[in-house]
């Protein structure tokens, strides 16, 4: 209840006057803004899908992403935000989106980006992820298989959250 009332406040500390928080704002809360997903976790919770959240969806993705909240619920929140297209399917192009996301490296200056893999390296980190996830050999990793595929990664419900 005390976690609510402090994700209560910084929602009312940023938002304009009962309305809601930009995309733009929000990755640059201090919570958010090292999280390389920050985009794709606050479009998760948005019903408006431009990012933006009012004071529920705020409360929400806190919720969600607080260190109590369910297995479950951390589950079914990461395979949305790596679902890039909404397809109910993480597949090929979500795989390489995310892949590219984590393997970039911004600096200071507009497109000028350093990659910290070589491109064959990266296809060989998707075609690995693929290969693991997929179970059935459709070159789709579907919600049940995403869940067998995470289970292997023992502090992901740790380190899966946002401490405020």
């Amino acid at each position: 209840e005390r976690e609510v009332a402090r994700v209560d406040h910084l929602f009312h500390a940023h938002a304009p006057r009962g309305g809601r928080i930009s995309a733009r704002s929000l990755v640059q809360l201090k919570e958010l803004e090292a999280n390389p997903f920050n985009r794709q976790l606050c479009n998760v919770f948005s019903a408006e899908d431009d990012g933006s959240l009012d004071v529920i969806e705020f409360v929400d993705l806190f919720t969600c992403m607080s260190k109590a909240a369910p297995l479950s619920t951390k589950l079914t929140v990461a395979f949305r935000m790596l679902d890039q297209d909404g397809d109910g399917f993480i597949g090929r192009g979500d795989v390489e989106s995310v892949v590219s996301l984590l393997i970039t490296k911004a600096d200071d200056k507009p497109d000028d980006d350093l990659e910290l893999l070589e491109r064959d390296e990266a296809a060989r980190v998707v075609d690995r992820v693929l290969k693991e996830g997929d179970v059935d050999g459709n070159e789709l990793i579907s919600p049940t298989e995403f869940v067998k595929l995470m289970s292997h990664v023992t502090d992901f419900a740790s380190k899966f959250s946002i401490s405020l």
